[in-house]
Order: structure tokens, then sequence, then C-alpha cells
């Protein structure tokens, strides 16, 4: 999992021009989950999870 969130970042509001000014690097984790499992991402974060997805049924 990989995570660039508020602890990385400092937000600048100004309107039209507010931007963020990154401050860290984002950080980069591992977990284990087994099925039925829940992942809790940070608030105003962009995450990345990678990996496998096994007995799955697609449902739409």
């Amino acid at each position: 999992m990989v995570t660039f969130g508020s602890d990385q970042y400092v937000w600048h509001s100004a309107g039209a021009q507010s931007h963020a000014e990154p401050d860290n690097p984002p950080v980069a984790s591992q977990v284990g989950l087994n099925q039925g499992a829940k992942v809790t991402l940070p608030r105003c974060s962009v995450t990345v999870l990678r990996g496998k997805v096994q007995d799955m049924e697609l449902r739409g």
C-alpha cells in the first residue's frame, strides 16, 4: 500500500490558486489481509493498493 496524504503535504488555501505543497515522500507499507478484511484509508489521501483478489464474485 502506498499512501500520499495530509501527513505528507500542507494545503495552501488561496481560492483558484489553492494548492498542495509536498513536504514528505509517499509512505509505503505492506498489509496482509484475509477474506472479508476492511482497509481504513487516511482522509484526504491518494492510496494505491496492489495485490491479488481470489474467489471474488463479480456483481453488476
